[in-house]
């Protein structure tokens, strides 16, 4: 080929490369969320009011962190106007959080490639999220998004991009290879089943992110300009719900439930319990509202009423509403649908043959039964049991157990008093942090820090105290060690890798980690021999010993 046909075939190159570019750009700037338009954006000229380098106010609206290391947060008053004081008093650990969500995913999904699909992917999904979000939310979501990170604008713009991030429970679901979605566990008692005869009901929110991510929980309270005061878990920059109680007495709790892949967008999950956090005042004004909205993935909602004194599961699909309720005065609840209508779906069914759903039914039953009537205490000692079905050891920190090592939060309720509990980091194992919201909507705590109610708080459990735990946290590091080390040029010494296995002998995952790294090393003989013993461990997940399987039969070739 000569220059000038050279100079051709370039030129064509690079028309195509721009064209590719191009393409993109606009592809990107077509999903891109469009913001709320907002009259009075005079909110944003507020200032932030140093208390001390734990404690943030802004107007009537604070942050605070207690003395148990949770993060307490009052806000009032307008959508945007409460977005733009959640965004500017937690600057700080806003930033923290989408850094511990981004590092999680690039962990999940290390190739870049995969990674710049998975935003193309996401985006066109989400494009028409806006729709399906109450613009009340859209606007506390826009105004905590003017004070979120440039670094990730790459990801997205600041509004668009935390927005999506309200659906990643969601999408979860359609990326179930990510383990974003793991398995809640929760039980409810109330009658003769409750020591006082009242409703009283706890729940794992297993939803890991990595730690850095479970380490700002912020326990909200709000007093809405429409609706009635509330408290809920969340973190930082997130408006949905997934565990809250109104002062009406009523509760909102989440769990996954079996889902197909979504083909097409519609109300986040987390949405839909906000709303009913808000604005349902018994059971019968958040079954309305369930039917109101369409969720494009199935879930789970657990509702408790204090001043009713019961509870309904809303078992919801893309296009199925169920109210289910098993008439015994008590409920236990993980990963799977219960009423008739969905129960024998063959989403459900897989559910209860692959994953660990039943297992960890079985082992809240089986709790309960041996506890009840159920007190504060003994709810808090089943959230936080470790044990598979019949007290079996199967390893610390196995999905198979209620108490999995590292839920997000666990969190009990007592609606009937407007009181509940919540965990301090780093586990369920910790301090169950009582707070009151009868106490703190009084308007003699508007301003006043910290939320929380030291003389109710529950003490940590035994276990924290045990060499058993203190080998898990130890196990814990030493995982990822292992794990950052599999595949790279880094080689560690064997003693590194037996005392893996020896400080959480009983756990599956313990081989399979170590297998994998001396597979990645070529040393097949070692690993043949870990993955052998692992395979006669407890799994979870179908998948998990499948896996294991294909890593035997690569490390014997």
């Amino acid at each position: 080929m000569n220059l000038k046909g050279l100079k051709k075939w370039m030129f064509y190159i690079f028309l195509l490369i721009l064209f590719l570019v191009l393409g993109l750009w606009i592809f990107l700037k077509w999903v891109e969320a469009d913001p709320p338009k907002i009259e009075d954006k005079s909110a944003l000229k507020w200032e932030r009011k140093i208390i001390n380098d734990s404690t943030y106010q802004v107007k009537n609206n604070f942050l605070s962190k207690n003395q148990y290391g949770l993060w307490d947060m009052y806000l009032e008053g307008k959508p945007f106007e409460r977005g733009v004081a959640s965004g500017m008093m937690t600057k700080e650990i806003l930033d923290y959080q989408e850094f511990g969500f981004v590092s999680n995913v690039d962990k999940k999904v290390p190739n870049p490639i995969y990674q710049y699909f998975l935003k193309l992917f996401v985006a066109w999904f989400d494009k028409d999220l806006p729709k399906y979000v109450p613009e009340e939310y859209l606007e506390e979501i826009y105004g905590l998004s003017h004070f979120a990170a440039d670094e990730y604008d790459y990801i997205g713009p600041k509004f668009h991009r935390k927005l999506n991030y309200h659906a990643a429970h969601d999408i979860g679901h359609a990326l179930q290879n990510m383990g974003l979605v793991a398995g809640c566990s929760a039980l409810a008692a109330w009658n003769e089943n409750s020591v006082d005869s009242n409703l009283i009901l706890g729940r794992n929110f297993d939803f890991y992110v990595g730690d850095e991510f479970a380490k700002n929980k912020i326990i909200l309270f709000m007093r809405p300009e429409e609706g009635i005061p509330f408290g809920m878990v969340t973190w930082p920059g997130f408006a949905g719900s997934v565990s809250g109680m109104n002062l009406k007495g009523l509760t909102v709790t989440l769990n996954a439930a079996p889902s197909g892949i979504p083909t097409d967008i519609n109300t986040p999950v987390a949405i839909l319990a906000r709303k009913i956090l808000q604005y349902a005042s018994n059971i019968e004004e958040a079954k309305e509202i369930s039917k109101s909205y369409t969720t494009f993935v199935s879930e789970l909602f657990l509702i408790g009423s204090g001043d009713e004194n019961k509870i309904c599961l809303i078992e919801k699909t893309p296009d199925t509403t169920i109210f289910y309720n098993n008439e015994k005065d008590f409920l236990a609840l993980s990963n799977h649908f219960q009423s008739d209508f969905l129960k024998n779906s063959e989403e459900n069914l897989a559910a209860l043959k692959n994953t660990s759903t039943l297992h960890r039914f079985n082992r809240i039953n089986e709790l309960f039964q041996k506890n009840k009537p159920l007190s504060l205490q003994n709810l808090a000692k089943t959230l936080r049991d470790t044990k598979g079905v019949g007290g079996e050891n199967i390893g610390l920190g196995s999905e198979m157990a209620v108490n999995q090592m590292y839920a997000h939060h666990s969190i009990i309720l007592k609606p009937g008093e407007r009181k509940m509990w919540v965990a301090a980091n780093p586990d369920q194992c910790a301090q169950f942090v009582a707070y009151d919201l009868n106490e703190i909507f009084n308007s003699k705590y508007k301003t006043k820090a910290p939320l929380c109610n030291t003389e109710e708080t529950l003490d940590p459990d035994s276990l924290v105290y045990t060499s058993a735990y203190k080998d898990f946290l130890v196990y814990r590091k030493l995982a990822k060690k292992i794990e950052n080390a599999t595949g790279t040029a880094t080689v560690l010494k064997n003693a590194t890798i037996d005392s893996l296995i020896e400080l959480n002998p009983q756990l599956h995952l313990a081989y399979a980690i170590g297998g994998e790294y001396y597979l990645s090393k070529n040393e097949k003989e070692k690993a043949k021999e870990l993955f052998k013993e692992g395979l006669n461990k407890k799994f979870p997940w179908t998948r998990d010993s499948l896996r294991l399987v294909k890593d035997l039969e690569l490390s014997e070739k």
